[in-house]
């Protein structure tokens, strides 16, 4: 085993775990979407494939941080694994921006914790049914905006919907100098444009755009 370090991650589609080979030369990805959450074994498979005896462990959901946990324990004989409990991908994202391959696991952990700390994202879904959630009226197919857990919007519109998302995350982090816009499959090119030109502008903010062609949410969206 050598004493490089290195990064496995979990990802919602093939386009986003494209995107972190690409920019961050990720190679150890799980991918979520077909699959659901990966097991404790598959994970440690990942771990073993890295041959390497250093690994950062980037979750992109809350309910994989578990398995993740109970590989890392029980590698750790051989193995100096650290968890980061990121739960979305932008969290994913604005940890390996902070990755040295220099730095220890310890040192990198820190970093990227911080880094999510500093960042903030939100979620656009589609509900499956008709409700009310913290006095929104949700109805069957209207695009829900997702923020500290809650639902805080329903539109029928999927560009209204990610407007007014986008508007209560810069209203909490009025000081943020990018933006990370990740959509899904079945986003018009025309939307997109639409989103990014509303950002700039109203914000002047750094847009970057990500054709992440997952299915479950329509868009991430984070500010840091």
């Amino acid at each position: 085993l050598s004493n490089d370090i290195k990064i496995v991650a979990t990802c919602p589609s093939k386009k986003i775990a494209e995107y972190l080979k690409n920019e961050f030369q990720i190679e150890n990805v799980i991918i979520t979407e077909e699959t659901g959450n990966p097991s404790t074994n598959e994970i440690i498979n990942q771990i073993t494939n890295c041959k390497t005896k250093n690994i950062l462990v980037l979750t992109d959901d809350s309910n994989i941080i578990l398995s993740a946990e109970q590989a890392a324990d029980f590698m750790k004989d051989r193995y100096d694994v650290s968890v980061i409990k990121s739960k979305n991908i932008i969290e994913v994202i604005n940890a390996c921006l902070v990755f040295n391959s220099e730095k220890s696991v310890a040192e990198n952990t820190r970093a990227m914790n911080r880094s999510i700390r500093k960042q903030d994202s939100a979620l656009l879904s589609t509900s499956v049914k008709t409700s009310k959630f913290n006095g929104v009226h949700v109805e069957k197919n209207d695009f829900i905006g997702i923020y500290d857990k809650k639902i805080v919007l329903a539109e029928k519109n999927s560009e209204i919907a990610v407007i007014n998302l986008i508007k209560k995350l810069r209203d909490k982090n009025k000081k943020a100098q990018v933006m990370y816009i990740i959509y899904g499959s079945g986003i018009s090119l025309r939307e997109i444009r639409n989103i990014e030109k509303f950002v700039n502008e109203n914000y002047g903010t750094k847009c970057i755009l990500i054709d992440g062609g997952q299915k479950l949410y329509k868009y991430y969206i984070g500010v840091a």
